[in-house]
């Protein structure tokens, strides 16, 4: 990983693989190494109502 990279400084992405779910304007609404898929699921759930 190059630390230099835009996403890795904008971010602060330390370790991979890390799952970061990012809304349209570019506000982090969740960040972990693991997540379990309910927690996935109800982290992009409200992002994707109309």
């Amino acid at each position: 990983m190059c630390k230099g990279s835009g996403v890795v400084r904008d971010y602060k992405v330390s370790k991979l693989p890390h799952l970061m779910i990012i809304d349209r304007e570019g506000v982090i609404r969740a960040s972990a190494l693991f997540m379990k898929a309910d927690k996935i699921q109800a982290a992009v759930d409200p992002l994707l109502a109309p």
